[in-house]
């Protein structure tokens, strides 16, 4: 068995879970969220005209993006999960009938 500082123990090329819950950043291409985030802020702002300066927009922008980080993979699992439910249900009454 061998052992990766990066990945911790692997066996026959498998990645142990710890680096599949945790991927190794890419090096280059990708701007971060929280840059996007406080760029598209920062653009919103400046389009309403009634600001002195970018920066509170660029904040804003900034911590939606990273709200958004978290927010956005809960509210997909939620949706995923209530659909399988729904299904599970119907599939449950056109097997058993529906129960009054």
């Amino acid at each position: 068995m061998a052992y990766s500082y990066r990945t911790g123990p692997e066996t026959r090329n498998f990645p142990s879970t710890r680096a599949l819950a945790f991927p190794q950043r890419q090096e280059g291409t990708l701007v971060s969220t929280t840059t996007t985030g406080a760029l598209i802020g920062a653009a919103i702002d400046s389009l309403s005209g009634d600001d002195d300066g970018v920066a509170d927009g660029a904040i804003i922008g900034a911590v939606t993006a990273n709200v958004l980080k978290v927010v956005a993979p809960l509210v997909v699992t939620y949706a995923v999960g209530w659909a399988v439910l729904r299904g599970a249900a119907e599939l449950k009454d056109r097997i058993f009938g529906e129960v009054e």
